[in-house]
C-alpha cells in the first residue's frame, strides 16, 4: 500500500511540471509537444511501475528471509 501512495505522490509532483508543456502557446508545434509529453508521461508511469515491482520483490524477499530464520530458530 505504501508503494502505491508513493507512486501517486510522484505523479502528483510530476504532473504539474508536464501539464504546462502539453499546453503549448504555438499551434503548429502542439502536436509534436503533445506527443513528447505523452511519451514523458508513459516513461514516468513505466518507471513508477518498475519501482513498485522492485519494492514488492524486496518485501517478498525480506518476508522469505524472515520465514527461513524463524524455521531455523
Amino acid at each position: 500500500m505504501n508503494s502505491v501512495s508513493v507512486s501517486i505522490a510522484v505523479l502528483i509532483l510530476v504532473a504539474p511540471v508536464l501539464i504546462p508543456i502539453s499546453i503549448p502557446v504555438s499551434v503548429p508545434v502542439s502536436v509534436l509537444e503533445l506527443k513528447i509529453t505523452l511519451l514523458l508521461l508513459v516513461l514516468v508511469l513505466i518507471l513508477v511501475l518498475i519501482l513498485i515491482l522492485i519494492l514488492i520483490l524486496i518485501l517478498i524477499l525480506i518476508l522469505i528471509l524472515i520465514l527461513i530464520l524463524i524455521l531455523i530458530l
